[in-house]
């Protein structure tokens, strides 16, 4: 069965025909005015559609800018410094939010293990009172999972899912397991990247376009609290598959990504429900944090399951008001590639790259050639490039 959650694998990609004269560009470019860029944007993207390239075609390419006078360099950082207890009762009052009226004090006493999980030796989920008595701070994770709800959290919530889909589907679970929506759901039938849709789809509990769907879940992820630590990371939603649960009933599984100011960070391509994306090692060995999280329903009026949601601490290190132009990137991508290969682009966009603890703000060329998905990166400020690769099922 085709899982909801794309498989990561790793592939050494030297036999790859791309350019090995390193990341930096040769290409001459200069820095230009965000404001002149944004003014021009439209008519740029025309005329790049309209433009010859040895080996880029932009004809079918969409293209996107937000609207900033400034884009950051980004020191990204997890999240940490509240005490044991602060986070406890954040973990407490959070099982009470996502499972309002369902567990008793004793349960969430009980319920609610902690743990250090870089501890060495490693220090087993335990209850709040036996856990400080075991603990002396460290990478603490909360875990609250039985026949009703499974949350995981670190310094914010990263999973939750109640059992809503197994009484749906009539499963008995002792303990709701950490899967990702499709592998007990069934298989997407839509893909979406418009968010403004009016397309209706049959919930279990009565009909909701995906507009009106996806505005109640960036609701939620705008209103609930997900961690305790002030941020400007926010969580989007950038596109949904819609996923047939049987009996004639539809979900609709949100993808998600964060985004700081405006500009998203960095994601697989997802364009597909009928060929699976393989997120790959870039060609200079270097792995990026490229990912997204899902937020789902079955029901109008309720998220029944996240998984994979991520959130950060950032400090912006560097601010650019003047940056590398569009044009001139897409000459930066040209040059980087060999001219024997053939790349249909399909869409361009300011995002955030995060490498290690830093977050680089590039424009992205997702382009495809040979059946498989060249996700290239240039960095806005100094023309390097970056590229990794979702190969073709």
């Amino acid at each position: 069965m085709k899982t909801f959650l794309r498989t990561i694998i790793l592939l050494t990609i030297c036999c790859i025909a791309i350019t090995t004269s390193g990341c930096a560009s040769d290409t001459d470019f200069e820095l230009t005015p965000i404001s002149e860029i944004r003014e021009n944007f439209s008519r740029t993207a025309e005329e790049l559609k309209a433009a010859e390239f040895d080996n880029l075609d932009f004809s079918k390419a969409e293209f996107s800018f937000p609207e900033i006078d400034s884009i950051s360099k980004l020191s990204v950082t997890d999240f940490a410094g509240k005490s044991l207890r602060e986070m406890y009762d954040f973990y407490y009052d959070s099982l009470e939010t996502l499972m309002p009226g369902v567990y008793s004090e004793e349960e969430k006493l009980n319920g609610i293990l902690l743990s250090d999980i870089n501890r060495d030796p490693y220090l087993p989920y335990l209850p709040i009172d036996e856990y400080e008595l075991a603990a002396e701070g460290g990478d603490l994770m909360m875990v609250f999972r039985d026949s009703k709800c499974y949350i995981q959290a670190g310094g914010y919530i990263q999973w939750f899912d109640n059992d809503d889909l197994y009484q749906w589907k009539g499963d008995e679970v002792t303990s709701i397991p950490l899967t990702d929506y499709l592998d007990s759901a069934g298989p997407a039938v839509d893909y979406i990247t418009d968010m403004n849709r009016e397309d209706k789809y049959e919930l279990i509990d009565g009909e909701i376009s995906i507009k009106d769907a996806a505005e109640f879940a960036d609701n939620f992820l705008e209103t609930t609290t997900l961690t305790p630590y002030e941020t400007s990371v926010k969580t989007r939603i950038i596109a949904a598959d819609v996923v047939d649960i049987g009996g004639g009933k539809y979900g609709y599984g949100f993808f998600t990504t964060c985004e700081y100011k405006n500009v998203l960070f960095d994601y697989p391509e997802l364009d597909d429900v009928n060929r699976a994306r393989y997120v790959m090692n870039d060609y200079d060995d270097r792995r990026y944090s490229s990912w997204y999280g899902q937020v789902a329903m079955i029901q109008s009026d309720k998220v029944f399951h996240m998984i994979s949601l991520l959130s950060y601490s950032v400090e912006e290190t560097e601010t650019y008001t003047s940056i590398i132009s569009l044009q001139d990137a897409a000459w930066i991508v040209s040059d980087f590639y060999s001219k024997h290969m053939d790349f249909s682009v399909s869409k361009v966009e300011a995002v955030y790259l995060k490498y290690e603890g830093t977050a680089f703000p590039c424009w992205k060329f997702v382009m495809r050639c040979r059946g498989n998905v060249y996700d290239t990166l240039v960095d806005m400020h100094t023309g390097e490039v970056h590229v990794y690769i979702q190969a073709g099922k």
